[in-house]
């Protein structure tokens, strides 16, 4: 569940900045759109798999938050809520990638 709500999250930052009206764009050029964007998310997912692991070295965990960066617009942040908070807390994506590379689990 976690997974998918950090996938719906991203996608909606990847395509945040985007000013392209749908019905201007040709079906083909919306499916190249689409499958851009579906890689993008299955990296991320991977990424994510691998900071988070705690078997991964510090110096590779760091090596994949770079690449993880890569995939966000510069000044791009992350929000992160709670089952026991009502305030969603917002990072910056390289902050977000070292929180989840220090969580205790």
């Amino acid at each position: 569940m976690r997974n998918i709500a950090v996938i719906a999250l991203v996608i909606t930052s990847l395509f945040a900045g985007s000013t392209i009206k749908a019905q201007d764009i040709s079906p083909e050029r919306k499916q190249a759109i689409d499958s851009l964007a579906l890689e993008k998310v299955r990296d991320l997912s991977k990424y994510i798999s691998i900071i988070g692991n705690k078997s991964t070295p510090w110096s590779e965990a760091n090596r994949v938050i770079d690449r993880a960066e890569e995939l966000f617009m510069p000044g791009a942040e992350m929000g992160v809520s709670s089952l026991f908070q009502t305030d969603v807390l917002y990072y910056k994506v390289r902050q977000y990638f070292e929180r989840l590379m220090r969580l205790n689990y």
